[in-house]
């Protein structure tokens, strides 16, 4: 595990990096993560952050599912695009 930390305007940011590893019955995969901290902010900035993590995290999910979906149904790979418009539409 490693730390940075980096100084904006007013604000510490502080990011840790972590090393997950996953053992399957096949291969071994090593993941990196990062987690960001970020300091000194007031309460307005705080909550406009976590909201829009918020949203993001829920978009994803929806690209994620609908990608899945469609997998599970057609046994195709949907593109980018056709995910995009799919989302768009619903």
């Amino acid at each position: 595990m490693s730390n940075k930390s980096m100084h904006g305007k007013n604000n510490l940011l502080l990011v840790n990096f972590r090393y997950i590893m996953v053992i399957s019955a096949k291969a071994m995969f090593m993941y990196s993560t990062q987690k960001n901290q970020l300091r000194d902010l007031d309460k307005a900035e705080f909550l406009a952050l976590r909201e829009l993590c918020r949203l993001s995290k829920n978009l994803y999910n929806v690209g994620l599912y609908t990608v899945r979906q469609y997998f599970f149904e057609e046994r195709k790979h949907l593109r980018y695009e056709s995910a995009v418009r799919s989302v768009q539409r619903e």
